[in-house]
């Protein structure tokens, strides 16, 4: 079995997706609780990579409600004294806020592989240079893969033509 170098990783709710680069494949591999299935995407067969960056529209509305919500339930409750509440409010929504910002403005980037009958998806939410690399290294060699390829059946076609053409040899 050839050696597998790790690509990266995406994590779902209850599901876990491993990508390796291993030889002439990338391998994606599928955890799902307890049981894990593994399948193979030939570099060779490689139709497009894509490097693009999400943001979750759901995760934002689900933040910034939740931050409302905090905010306004802890100044309401202080009846008091309202600058307290206030201070004490936004101290308690500041790492909502944070987490809100770090995602609109970052998002996640998605390097997708796309084969002839599957894919392969990696998230990469903090390192964004690692993307970038994933992204080259999987299309230069998805690209010399395909030149190899492209020239052996080169050579394979012109090997029979030449067989075909040939004259046959006189007794």
């Amino acid at each position: 079995m050839a050696r597998r170098t790790l690509l990266g990783t995406k994590a779902g709710f209850s599901e876990r997706t491993r990508v390796y680069l291993a030889g002439d494949a990338i391998e994606v591999d599928d955890i799902e609780g307890y049981s894990g299935t593994r399948r193979r995407v030939l570099l060779d067969e490689v139709r497009v990579v894509t490097l693009d960056r999400r943001r979750s529209a759901a995760f934002l509305w689900i933040v910034g409600l939740l931050t409302l919500v905090f905010f306004f339930s802890i100044v309401l409750n202080f009846s008091e004294e309202g600058r307290f509440a206030v201070i004490f409010a936004a101290l308690f929504c500041v790492p909502l806020l944070a987490w809100f910002a770090f995602h609109a403005a970052l998002g996640i980037d998605h390097v997708t592989v796309f084969g002839k009958r599957s894919n392969a998806v990696m998230a990469f939410a903090l390192n964004k240079g690692k993307a970038r690399r994933t992204f080259m290294l999987l299309r230069d060699r998805a690209m010399l893969a395909q030149d190899e390829a492209r020239a052996r059946l080169a050579a394979e076609a012109e090997q029979a033509v030449e067989a075909v053409e040939a004259p046959p040899s006189a007794p």
